[in-house]
């Protein structure tokens, strides 16, 4: 994802004018001052001529992508709005006499270059010799803090051939500083910063800097490696658990294409590479569904269309689970497909649970691959309204009924079984939350009337059934273990995000509810997603900004609002993140609940 990335010229940065600091993190800006001439052979053969003359143009990045730049510091504005990091170098003039009619260049002392303006905002040191500058036990403690929290989430390493890889220098420094990105996120912050030895108090943002940095060296038609990939799938899911919007956004989109020019999606299609082993393959299965799952999330939280479409992957799920891909083992494929027709999912659900890992990894990516039909008919609904459209969404409400009635009825019971592991029943649960959360997006009433009409719907009711997924949502939570929050997925947090919101505006509507107070299980409800959604949020920070939102809608709990304002409203919070946002600070629910008051 090399082109979607802006680095800095180390060149440039390392220039002998920029001085190099003793510290990892501690980054502090020289001041500009006047640097003695060269008493080199060279600069004293060259005395007589003209001294060159440095000037700032247009920010490196403005310039490179031909965009106008409005020339501010420490940022100009479009490098601010893109989380593009922007630099402005000197440029030199040619040595000569000046352009101006009729005058010549005096150069009676030499002229100084000026520094360069460093960027207050961006930590600068050397990608080549600040791998050096962490220790060991560093290292090691990053390393350990990936495997333990990161890896579940998106598996991609064997533990034992990364470590050996990382002590024989064969990891490329991007892929290094990408891991280090996301699991320096996981321990304390006192702790990392004595780690470090270092006062940044956010170094996850410094290791990303150096990662963009090092795409940025690689830019080119050069060739794309595995490790390239993983490297860009662990920057994305900073990106997108930092903030999901327009750099997450173009992120995941380049993320796809890359994995698709290097053949991930038909690994399992076609005559075998025997080139490759078993394991090989296998790492490569886990690669390209890791890429899948970062498309289905960024572009369900953004309300956008996604990247991959169902019908062009010839890769199997994998045979493998986690624990044993980390260990170093590997089972033979068993050549299991995602169901091309989502909306007939459940007929694949009992052949894939049989044939499922240990840890349910592949009914997990099923209930995704649901989520994705459903999210994906809803877009297309909302742009044009056809007969086919309204066919396919029919049945697709009708999926979920059929899979508890094809699925043993242990799988849908949210206490942890006999024979389950802390690990198969976590990702169990999260299984079932998608699955209840493709079943409020089934039923969740549509703003349009005319597509309501087409679908034969009874609005009312059809909210009544989404609140009840809802509340199943929040009975899942009963049963969560808080050691989970530690290893599980952050898409979780967009569907507490969402069944909050909706629970909240049923809250407030004027219809249904008892003149003795609010419903008490609604209430129960939102204080366990209030609660979940807030252990997610001390190790994500999209967490943090989907529960301040969340709780900004709540504190509008003592408006009353008939139903028709209430679709309104689930319509414009069917977005989370805008990904074109200009400022993203959050969510502002002000601006779109203080629509309500026109109707009081």
């Amino acid at each position: 994802m090399s082109s979607s990335l802006d680095g800095l010229d180390w060149a440039a940065i390392m220039s002998p004018n920029v001085q190099p600091t003793p510290g990892l993190m501690d980054i502090v800006p020289t001041p500009t001052t006047n640097v003695q001439p060269s008493t080199s052979p060279g600069a004293r053969r060259n005395e007589n001529l003209s001294t060159p003359v440095y000037k700032f143009q247009v920010c490196s990045s403005c310039r490179r992508k031909k965009r106008k730049c409005n020339l501010e510091r420490p940022s100009c504005s479009l490098c601010l709005e893109n989380g593009w990091i922007c630099e402005y170098r000197h440029m030199k003039k040619k040595p000569g006499p000046s352009k101006r009619s009729g005058s010549t260049v005096a150069a009676a002392s030499p002229v100084v270059a000026a520094e360069p303006e460093l960027n207050t905002n961006t930590t600068f040191f050397s990608a080549a010799n600040s791998l050096s500058t962490i220790s060991e036990n560093a290292k090691n403690r990053l390393v350990d803090l990936y495997f333990v929290h990161v890896q579940p989430i998106l598996p991609l390493f064997c533990r034992s051939s990364f470590e050996r890889d990382l002590a024989e220098c064969r990891i490329p420094n991007k892929l290094i500083y990408a891991l280090f990105t996301v699991s320096s996120r996981f321990a304390p912050l006192e702790e990392i910063l004595v780690l470090l030895g270092s006062s940044n108090s956010t170094p996850w943002k410094s290791f990303a800097r150096i990662a963009d940095q090092e795409s940025q060296a690689q830019e080119g038609n050069t060739h794309i490696t595995l490790n390239d990939l993983k490297a860009d799938v662990l920057l994305t899911l900073y990106q997108f658990t930092s903030f999901p919007g327009r750099k997450a956004w173009m992120m995941v989109g380049t993320l796809m294409r890359t994995a698709f020019a290097i053949g991930l999606h038909r690994i399992d299609c076609g005559i075998p590479n025997p080139d490759l082993t078993e394991f090989e393959l296998e790492e490569q299965r886990f690669v390209w569904w890791a890429v899948w799952k970062l498309d289905s999330a960024i572009n369900s939280i953004t309300g956008s269309h996604f990247g991959i479409d169902s019908h062009g992957i010839g890769t199997a799920l994998v045979s493998t689970s986690v624990a044993k891909f980390t260990a170093g083992g590997v089972v033979r494929s068993n050549s299991q497909f995602l169901p091309t027709d989502s909306s007939r999912s459940w007929m694949n659900a009992r052949e894939i649970l049989t044939t499922d890992t240990d840890d349910g990894m592949n009914m997990h990516l099923l209930s995704i691959c649901f989520v994705r039909a459903v999210s994906l008919c809803r877009q297309s609904l909302h742009a044009n309204t056809t007969p086919e459209l309204i066919r396919q969404f029919s049945v697709l409400r009708n999926a979920l009924p059929c899979m508890r009635l094809s699925l043993s009825e242990w799988y849908f019971d949210p206490s942890m079984q006999s024979l389950e592991t802390v690990g198969s029943h976590r990702a169990r649960l999260e299984t079932l939350l998608l699955m209840h959360m493709s079943q409020v997006q089934c039923f969740l009433p549509f703003p349009s009337s005319k597509t309501g009409d087409l679908l034969g719907d009874d609005s009312v009711s059809n909210w009544k059934i989404s609140v009840a997924s809802g509340e199943g949502i929040a009975t899942i939570f009963r049963h969560w273990k808080p050691e989970y929050f530690a290893v599980a997925d952050p898409f979780v947090c967009s569907t507490i995000w969402f069944t909050m919101c909706m629970l909240s505006l049923h809250t407030m509507s004027i219809y249904g509810q008892s003149e003795a107070g609010p419903d008490v299980k609604i209430s129960n409800a939102l204080d366990l997603l209030n609660v979940a959604l807030g252990n997610f949020a001390r190790r994500w920070e999209l967490s943090q900004r989907l529960l301040d939102s969340a709780i900004q809608l709540q504190s509008w709990n003592w408006l009353k609002i008939d139903f028709s304002q209430i679709l309104s409203l689930m319509a414009q919070l069917h977005t989370p993140f805008d990904p074109l946002k200009q400022e993203p600070a959050g969510i502002d629910m002000w601006q779109i609940v203080g629509t309500m008051n026109e109707y009081q």
